[in-house]
């Protein structure tokens, strides 16, 4: 599978937009790790908001109206989803990741442009 740059920020665009959908998440999260491993170098971190629970929350008048462990801003997956999403990216990158050239300062400014 080759994902372009293009194709990659298309589908970040799609992701913002579509932030509430815990199987887009899941889905994304697997298509970036999968760039990772097919040797993107540009790619050295990613973020994936999480917390207890699933989705997110208007504040209540009544705060005792709180559901303990859901977000009150962003949409978040919850823990046992993020849980195994980090699994299945050390499984992905367990015998990538040690054998990945480190980023210089010339790679980083080749991008940047």
């Amino acid at each position: 599978m080759h994902i372009t740059a293009t194709a990659l920020n298309a589908s970040t665009k799609l992701s913002e937009l579509l932030s509430s959908s815990l199987i887009f998440t899941t889905q994304l999260f697997l298509l970036v790790s999968g760039v990772y491993v097919e040797g993107n170098r540009s790619i050295v971190g990613f973020m994936v908001e999480s917390n207890l629970a699933a989705g997110n929350q208007k504040i209540p008048a009544n705060k005792a109206d709180l559901q303990y462990g859901v977000s009150i801003t962003d949409a978040c997956v919850d823990w046992a989803t993020t849980e195994d999403m980090v699994k299945n990216l050390r499984e992905r990158v367990k015998d990538v990741l040690p054998n990945r050239p480190s980023l210089t300062i010339d790679d980083l400014m080749e991008h940047s442009a």
